[in-house]
C-alpha cells in the first residue's frame, strides 16, 4: 500500500486592524501608543482574514503505476549561484541538516530529498509533478520522520521553492520509498528559479560596498517591505502556492508569512548574514518569522507583521530579543524533545533546536533613529531628515529616546505640549519645500524599544 501525506507548514500570517488610541492634546495630531503588552494591535489598511490550516492526514491507496517514476522521466534543474555580497560570500546555514547529523539514516534521507528535489518530472500526476524517489534501505521510517526531514529541508533551503509539502511513501522489504512531488513541471521549476537568481543578483549588487551587516540587513529589509505586500486573496497553498514560498514575494511581489520569511533568507544569506525561517504561532495561529545573526547574537525579525503597506516597515519587529518578541510569539517546539508519537502527531509546527536572543542592542531606533536630546539639539538633524522623507517618498522618521530620559515626558515635549518641538520642526521643513499637513501626521511609540516612528501625510 501506498500512503500519501500532506506536510503542512505553517499558513497563518495574521494581519490585524490597529486599534487606534488617541493620546494627543492637540487636535489633528494623532499619537499610537502601543505597548508590546497590547499585541493586538497591529498597522494595517483594512481587514486580512487569518488563514486556518487542518493538521496532516495520510491516506492508503493502491499502488499505482505512478507510485514510483524512473530517472529517465525527470527533467534534472541545473543549479545556480546567487550572487553574493563583496568578498563575504553567501552565508549558508542549515540548521536543520546540522541536527540530524547525530541520526545517519535521517541525515540520508535528506541528503537524498535534497537530491531528489533537482530532479523533477514535466508531466503531471495525480499528486502533482514527481521528483526522482528517494530510497532508504534496510530501514522502516515512519511518517513522521518522513515529515520531519521535509520540514528541515523546506526551512533549510528557501531556493527549492517548487517543492510542495505533499509526499507517498511505501515499503518494499524493508526498504523505505519515498516520492516528493513539485508544484510545476522540473522545465518551468529552472525557468522561475533563473528568474528568482535575476531578483536576488539584483538586490545584492545593489548594496553599496562596505556596509556593515546591520546596515545590509536594514536595506534588504526595506527593499522587501517595499516589494511585497501581503497576500489578502489566499486561504490555502491551493489558492496560489506562490504566495507561500519565496517565488510570490521576489516575483509576484504578494505574499504570507511564509513567503516573506523565506525570501527574507534568501536574500540575507546572500548578503553575508546567517538568517533562518522558524516556525511558531502568533495571536494564536500558525505563523512564520525569521532570526538572524549579526555579530556573535541571534535576535528574531518578523517583516510580515512589520509590513504596513505603502507607509513602509514600522521596524516595531526588527531586531528583537526573546524578552519582546516572546509577548507576541511562542516558537513551535524544538523537534528534537518531542517523542516519536508526539512527532508523528505534529502538524509541520516544528523547529531544529533553536538559540536564545538575548541582545537589545541591535533594534532599529537604537541604531538608525536620530537621538533626541532634553534641549532639542536635534532640531536640525529632524528637519532635514522630514524633507528628505518627503523626497524620497518614504514618509517616515524615526527617533531613539535614550534611557537616561523619561520617555512619557520627552513624548509630551516633543509632541503633546502647547508649542510642541514638531510643531515647529514641521513649520521649518515646510518652510525648506517639504509640504508637510500636520495635523495630518501621526506617531508610534514603541516604549520597549525607545523608539518613535512619525508618518509624515501632506
Amino acid at each position: 500500500m501506498k500512503k500519501t501525506r500532506h506536510l503542512h507548514l505553517p499558513r497563518v500570517c495574521f494581519v490585524l486592524v490597529l486599534a487606534v488610541f488617541l493620546i494627543a492634546d492637540l487636535p489633528g495630531l494623532v499619537g499610537w501608543k502601543t505597548p508590546y503588552a497590547q499585541p493586538s494591535q497591529r498597522l494595517a489598511d483594512d481587514n486580512v482574514t487569518g488563514i486556518s490550516q487542518a493538521a496532516p492526514f495520510a491516506v492508503e491507496q493502491e499502488e499505482s503505476d505512478e507510485s514510483e517514476v524512473t530517472l529517465d522521466a525527470v527533467h534534472t534543474i541545473s543549479r545556480v549561484s546567487f550572487s553574493s555580497y563583496g568578498g563575504h560570500g553567501a552565508a549558508l546555514y542549515t540548521p536543520g541538516e546540522d541536527s540530524l547529523k547525530s541520526n545517519s539514516v535521517l541525515h540520508s534521507l535528506y541528503e537524498k530529498m535534497k537530491a531528489a528535489a533537482y530532479m523533477v518530472a514535466n508531466e503531471e500526476g495525480e499528486n502533482g509533478y514527481a521528483m526522482a524517489p528517494v530510497r532508504i534501505q534496510n530501514e522502516k521510517l515512519s511518517s513522521g520522520e518522513i515529515g520531519l526531514c521535509l520540514s528541515l529541508l523546506a526551512n533549510d533551503c528557501p531556493e527549492i521553492f517548487w517543492m510542495s509539502r505533499r509526499y507517498s511513501y511505501w515499503y518494499e522489504g524493508n526498504d523505505t520509498v519515498v516520492q516528493l512531488y513539485a508544484y510545476v513541471s522540473g522545465n518551468r521549476c529552472e525557468r522561475m528559479l533563473n528568474q528568482v537568481k535575476e531578483v536576488v543578483d539584483g538586490v545584492i549588487e545593489s548594496l553599496s560596498p562596505g556596509l556593515t551587516e546591520l546596515q545590509r540587513e536594514q536595506q534588504i529589509y526595506q527593499w522587501l517591505a517595499a516589494h511585497c505586500t501581503y497576500d489578502r486573496d489566499v486561504n490555502q497553498v491551493a489558492d496560489n502556492w506562490h504566495s507561500y514560498a519565496a517565488v510570490g514575494s521576489l516575483l509576484d511581489g504578494k505574499a504570507v508569512c511564509e513567503g516573506y520569511a523565506r525570501a527574507l533568507q534568501l536574500l540575507l544569506s546572500q548578503a553575508g548574514i546567517t538568517c533562518r525561517s522558524v516556525t511558531g504561532t502568533a495571536e494564536g495561529g500558525g505563523h512564520m518569522w525569521n532570526m538572524v545573526k549579526l555579530g556573535n547574537n541571534w535576535v528574531h525579525v518578523d517583516l510580515t507583521w512589520d509590513d504596513s503597506g505603502d507607509e513602509g516597515p514600522l521596524y516595531r519587529y526588527f531586531n528583537l530579543p526573546d524578552t519582546i518578541l516572546q509577548q507576541t510569539h511562542t516558537l513551535s517546539p524544538d523537534y528534537t524533545k518531542l517523542s516519536e508519537e508526539e512527532l508523528d502527531e505534529n502538524d509541520g509546527l516544528l523547529n531544529a533546536p533553536v538559540p536564545a536572543c538575548n541582545e537589545d542592542t541591535y533594534t532599529y531606533y537604537r541604531n538608525f533613529g536620530i537621538r533626541v536630546t532634553e534641549s532639542g539639539e536635534e532640531k536640525t538633524e529632524v528637519v532635514e531628515a522630514m524633507v528628505q522623507a518627503m523626497q524620497a517618498g518614504n514618509r517616515t522618521v524615526a527617533l531613539y529616546i535614550p534611557e537616561e530620559l523619561d520617555y512619557d515626558e520627552m513624548i509630551d515635549e516633543i509632541f503633546r505640549s502647547s508649542g510642541n518641538r514638531f510643531m515647529d520642526e514641521v513649520a521649518q521643513a515646510n518652510w525648506q519645500g517639504a509640504d508637510i499637513s500636520y495635523s495630518d501626521c501621526v506617531y508610534y511609540c514603541l516604549q520597549e524599544e525607545r523608539g518613535v516612528c512619525i508618518m509624515l501625510r501632506n
